[in-house]
């Protein structure tokens, strides 16, 4: 029906502004590790994890690269 295939365009529509929100996230993490500030790299990188694993899944390669940048956050910061 004409419904449904307007709640899925919307959810398409949806998926693709959280990945674009996400990938926002994970360069702020990026610029703030590359700046010496660790927590708030941390706390973006974390934000971006959440919104990958929810939209693309735990095997996706860009949520496995989320994961890669936020061990390197909590790395510089000693943990």
């Amino acid at each position: 029906s004409e419904n449904t295939r307007k709640e899925k365009e919307l959810s398409i529509d949806d998926k693709k502004y959280k990945e674009k929100y996400a990938t926002i996230l994970n360069n702020l993490g990026s610029s703030f590790d590359s700046l010496g500030q660790y927590e708030k790299s941390v706390q973006y990188h974390q934000r971006c994890e959440k919104i990958l694993r929810e939209t693309l899944g735990e095997y996706h390669p860009y949520y496995a690269t989320t994961l890669n940048n936020l061990g390197f956050s909590f790395d510089n910061l000693g943990q």
